[in-house]
């Protein structure tokens, strides 16, 4: 009798030692949730990625928000950034400048995550754009405790569109007749609002408030073969509706309607002019800017 109350005994320590159950994790040893951060910087670049999704340099100061845990993140409430984050080009974060840790076993830890910095005030960024900063924004990701907890994997996309230029001419006679792009501009909106809504779900339009900028694609060399592609500009995807165009053999700039021209965020849109004998004529094609990747990562893909 001695030696089977010796063996329940031991069975019971064994099984004390070995339970991971979440209710005996100790409070006071809380777990990390998995992201990093960084130095605030405004890039001046297209975001570009490798086959896999992952950025070809390292983007520093991504933004991240966390909302109430639970069901009901409240995003919209927010005015000021949880934690920010440098994003690697193997799609890892570093630099932890704010670490987060569970705050309950059972209500998950909501996230969401943009790049560049903007002025956030309740659940609205303000941005600020010259046609070459990229916006990419991460959708809400909610994260449960676990001992081992998994570590926030961020899927980014562009909320901005790319706009280039191509140049043709008809023929030898309509080259002659207008000469060299000297430049081309377009019109666009340069304050953005992002709104976040209440479950993480963003809005990108421009301010109420509007203010808009000249851009200008420059001088294009061109001739009766298709040129390469202009410079690139990264704006609101919102397509112009006029461009105005100076060439070398005209006199005077001249605004030029452009119809059905379309704009997508996450793509690039080529206008390609075609200058002949009775004007000027536009099309467009829609391509892409980025592939996502597939493995897991944090990644930056299209929309």
């Amino acid at each position: 009798m001695k030696k089977f109350i010796l063996s329940i005994l031991a069975i019971a320590a064994m099984a004390s030692c070995t339970k991971t159950s979440e209710d005996d994790v100790d409070p006071n040893v809380p777990v990390e949730i998995k992201f990093g951060a960084g130095i605030d910087m405004l890039s001046r670049a297209a975001i570009t990625t490798d086959g896999s999704g992952h950025p070809v340099s390292n983007i520093t100061s991504i933004q991240i928000l966390r909302g109430t845990d639970g069901a009901n993140p409240a995003f919209n409430t927010i005015s000021d950034v949880t934690t920010t984050a440098d994003l690697k080009t193997d799609g890892t974060f570093e630099n932890i400048i704010n670490p987060q840790y569970y705050k309950s076993t059972t209500d998950a830890a909501n996230f969401i995550a943009y790049w560049p910095q903007g002025l956030l005030t309740s659940g609205t960024v303000n941005f600020t754009i010259t046609g070459e900063e990229d916006i990419i924004v991460a959708p809400a990701i909610a994260t449960t405790y676990s001992t081992t907890p998994p570590t926030v994997n961020f899927q980014f996309a562009h909320k901005l569109a790319q706009l280039q230029l191509k140049v043709i001419a008809q023929n030898e006679s309509a080259f002659s007749f207008y000469g060299v792009l000297e430049s081309a501009k377009i019109n666009v909106p340069s304050k953005l609002d992002m709104t976040i809504k209440a479950d993480g779900s963003t809005e990108l339009t421009a301010n109420a408030t509007p203010t808009n900028i000249d851009l200008d694609f420059g001088s294009v060399t061109y001739s009766t073969t298709e040129t390469s592609a202009s410079k690139n500009f990264i704006i609101l995807p919102v397509a112009p509706t006029t461009i105005n165009l100076k060439f070398a053999n005209i006199t005077e700039a001249k605004d030029y309607d452009i119809k059905d021209l379309a704009l997508l965020p996450g793509k690039i849109t080529t206008l390609t002019i075609t200058v002949n004998a009775t004007g000027v004529n536009f099309s467009s094609t829609i391509t892409e800017w980025t592939t996502g990747g597939t493995d897991g990562k944090t990644n930056v893909g299209g929309n």
